[in-house]
């Protein structure tokens, strides 16, 4: 297996990278409150979209989604009681998300490790982000030497696929 130079065909940066995805976990400090928020695909695309959780500030309101696909925002108006304490739980927001159609294309919603949905949200203002866009490398078994590193590309590499592996070269 030879090492290759992809730099210059494909890759002008450093060290190959595979694709990871945009996220955001929620800290609300609530028991089973807490969400995950990931980008449908792995990419930097989903960087900076907004997901806005929102106490509407009324009596009885009830819990819905809009999205605002120019400004990357996603928008949840939060279900109120009839003297206007948030009632939405984890799982409510979870389940209007996955039901809303442009939304549930755009992001993922999981409940964080331990979390049952069952808790209370609070407002919340968050930005997805980390994404990154994998290293193109269309052909495989192409063996990349970066410092004490080798990168070896298993399968066909996409924008949106994760098949570099590492291996660190040491002295013995």
């Amino acid at each position: 297996m030879a090492i290759y130079d992809i730099r210059a065909k494909w890759y002008a940066e450093n060290a190959p990278v595979n694709a990871t995805y945009s996220i955001f976990a929620t800290e609300f400090g609530v028991t089973n409150a807490e969400l995950v928020f990931t980008g449908k695909l792995k990419t930097a695309d989903y960087d900076g979209w907004a997901i806005n959780l929102v106490d509407p500030k009324a009596d009885s309101k009830a819990l819905s989604v809009a999205v605002d696909e120019d400004g990357k925002e996603i928008n949840v108006s939060l279900a109120t009681s009839a003297v206007g304490a948030i009632t939405s739980t984890a799982k409510n927001v979870k389940e209007a998300i996955e039901a809303h159609p442009v939304a549930s294309s755009i992001i993922d919603v999981a409940y964080a490790e331990d979390n049952t949905g069952a808790g209370i949200v609070t407002e919340l203002e968050a930005i997805l982000d980390n994404g990154a866009d994998g290293t193109v490398c269309q052909d495989t078994n192409v063996v990349v030497q970066y410092g004490n590193q080798l990168y070896i590309n298993i399968l066909p590499n996409s924008r949106h696929d994760a098949n570099w592996r590492k291996l660190n070269l040491v002295d013995y």
